[in-house]
């Protein structure tokens, strides 16, 4: 039964989080930046954007839980199909290219060749590399923790049986949304790459923490726990700032590769925490070992967002 009360979670955060859908030929990344001023105006867009998103995250928690034992697995897979069929029907007949007023962008059908070196020129666009390497963990460390781990880590470690570990998780995925939204506020104050990093060094953290403290009471790992899912926000401001580098004809392909990095490493830390605490001897050194490499993991991509070339990043004036 626990394999598959962690396939639902996978499903319903996969269905809300890793949705990223593509208005007509952009992603929405990119699309949603044509409601928005330039600067603050961005950010505050695609946070607001990305904290809707993770309504899947939250509904992974205790509704899942109850929603599992009311109808059984098959009947929450059934209402998670019919929430997704829904989503794509809303998208295909509310989603417009262009805020009321505005006409949509023209375009015309490329040529291969002609969307290849459209392609390259986004890979030679200065500054790129940076927030690749940070933005390739940023989101999936916590995705891989909430999603996979944070369920049999709190039955293994601190004997929550269903409904306390539903309920621990509801308040984890709310901690998500609210740290989106509370980002660009802060970058405001104290400017996005200080920011960020202040969000990587947050995130890393509390996984450090609770692989060297394995005898960590209940409220202590929550606690970290949620801070960890809080400041696992950061990634707002890299997209942000990974929109800023391209020119609007590149501005489809640019955040389309950013988001890229989000997916592939949301695909690639799984597999590692799961070969690391496979290897690891006994519940609770198994966890520690899957727990230090997610926060590895955060601090490397943060030495390389510090230490690779990079574009002067945006600065965003507070609101008026």
């Amino acid at each position: 039964m626990r394999w598959k009360c962690g396939v639902l979670r996978c499903v319903a955060a996969a269905r809300a989080s890793a949705y990223r859908p593509r208005v007509r030929n952009r992603p929405l990344p990119a699309r949603s930046t044509a409601w928005a001023r330039q600067g603050q105006g961005v950010a505050r867009a695609l946070s607001a954007m990305f904290a809707l998103s993770q309504g899947g995250i939250v509904l992974a928690g205790a509704p899942l839980a109850l929603l599992s034992g009311a109808l059984g697995w098959r009947g929450a897979f059934l209402g998670a199909s019919a929430a997704t069929v829904a989503d794509g029907l809303l998208w295909w007949r509310f989603a417009a290219d262009a805020p009321p007023g505005r006409p949509p962008p023209a375009g015309r059908r490329e040529s291969l060749a002609e969307s290849l070196r459209g392609q390259f020129a986004v890979w030679r666009t200065p500054g790129l590399a940076r927030i690749l390497a940070l933005h390739s963990v940023g989101y999936a460390a916590m995705a891989t923790l909430l999603a996979l781990w944070a369920g049999p880590y709190l039955h293994d470690v601190h004997g929550l049986g269903t409904a306390g570990r539903g309920w621990a998780l509801l308040l984890l995925g709310l901690a998500v949304p609210l740290g989106q939204l509370a980002m660009p506020p802060l970058a405001e104050r104290i400017g996005a790459r200080r920011a960020v990093e202040l969000g990587a060094v947050a995130s890393a953290l509390p996984l450090l923490a609770l692989a060297l403290w394995p005898g960590a009471p209940l409220g202590a790992a929550l606690g970290l726990l949620a801070l960890l899912c809080f400041a696992s926000a950061f990634p707002v401001l890299l997209v942000a700032e990974g929109r800023a580098l391209f020119p609007e004809a590149l501005a489809g392909r640019g955040v389309t590769t950013v988001n890229l990095a989000q997916v592939l490493g949301s695909a690639l830390l799984p597999l590692l925490v799961g070969a690391a605490v496979g290897r690891a001897v006994g519940g609770g050194g198994g966890y520690g070992a899957g727990l230090a490499l997610l926060g590895a993991a955060l601090l490397a991509g943060l030495a390389g967002y510090r230490l690779l070339p990079g574009a002067r990043p945006p600065q965003y004036s507070r609101s008026r």
